[in-house]
């Protein structure tokens, strides 16, 4: 699973207060720097779920999609105009979170199961 998918499925599973929370502490650490999915998941205590595949693949078209339409389109906006401070890493993975947030259709996030 590519890694932005996966921070997608991640970002789907908090609470509003919990991605405030994650957003507050990720303005913290220098500049551009985000938590990979297993330090959000030590830092709030979750354990991710198991997605169905036909889910993955939907995420990872839908930030394919984002890269091409959205992240590339500004990063190239960015570049010709100089004057514009360009959007960190970090500024781009919350946006990309909110964006997939309200584009997703799903998730069917399953429980692990005990055995």
């Amino acid at each position: 699973m590519h890694p932005m998918a996966a921070r997608a499925f991640l970002n789907m599973q908090l609470s509003p207060s919990e991605r405030e929370r994650l957003r507050d502490f990720e303005k913290s650490l220098p500049r551009g720097r985000y938590l990979q999915g297993y330090e959000v998941c030590r830092m709030l205590n979750l354990r991710p779920k198991s997605v169905p595949d036909i889910d993955t693949s939907a995420m990872e078209s839908l930030w394919t999609h984002y890269a091409k339409t959205q992240l590339n389109v500004g990063r190239t906006f960015e570049d010709e105009h100089s004057d514009i401070e360009p959007r960190t890493k970090q500024q781009e993975v919350h946006a990309w979170e909110d964006w997939s947030l309200q584009n997703f259709q799903g998730p069917a996030l399953v429980e692990p199961s005990l055995p």
